[in-house]
């Protein structure tokens, strides 16, 4: 899927406009927005790609973990 079509796809679907409407490869959890540093998030991409995992994988991992502590 083209990446414009994809962010204007997510972009109704935030408006309610699009929320019967299947997807295709319609991911299994919602998408969440987060704000962060563009350096950061380069550095992660980069080393997350590195490793053979995607931001996604990196960033629910290091949530994981942090709920897991007292």
């Amino acid at each position: 899927m083209h990446v414009e079509f994809q962010l204007c796809w997510q972009a109704m679907g935030l408006l309610g406009l699009c929320e019967n409407a299947d997807m295709p490869n319609q991911p299994k959890t919602p998408i969440t927005g987060v704000r962060i540093p563009l350096d950061l998030k380069a550095a992660a991409q980069a080393k997350a790609a590195e490793r053979g995992e995607s931001l996604s994988d990196v960033v629910r991992r290091g949530l994981v973990e942090y709920v897991a502590k007292p």
